[in-house]
């Protein structure tokens, strides 16, 4: 019996943990930051991002005072680490182009790093 549960809750790990990443690795970040953007939450989703990203959000959303677009959907498709940098790429269904979030880590936590285009 004891094996059989040992057997279901590592599946069950296994499973959360390929599926988006855990909470606080950037796969996990950029997946709830994406969720709340997508939503129009944005007050929210500053919470897993810099002060560059909150920026970025409030002037976003003085550029669009009719709200986000409720089509955007998106896939998580992988991460790249290196250090304190790391790349997430994601399959944005309204553009249908792979597209990335840069994120930094502050404080050791993993934070989504917008910033304007120049």
């Amino acid at each position: 019996m004891k094996k059989q549960f040992f057997l279901t809750l590592f599946t069950l790990l296994l499973l959360t943990t390929s599926c988006g990443g855990s909470a606080n690795s950037p796969k996990g970040i950029a997946n709830q930051f994406l969720g709340l953007v997508s939503k129009g939450e944005y007050e929210q989703a500053k919470t897993f991002g810099t002060t560059n990203t909150a920026m970025y959000l409030d002037f976003s959303a003085q550029m669009m005072p009719e709200g986000v677009d409720k089509t955007f959907g998106y896939k998580i498709l992988r991460d790249s680490v290196a250090g304190d940098h790391a790349w997430v790429f994601f399959y944005d269904e309204r553009t249908e182009k792979e597209e990335s979030l840069d994120l930094i880590k502050v404080d050791n936590k993993w934070k989504v790093d917008l910033r304007m285009k120049k």
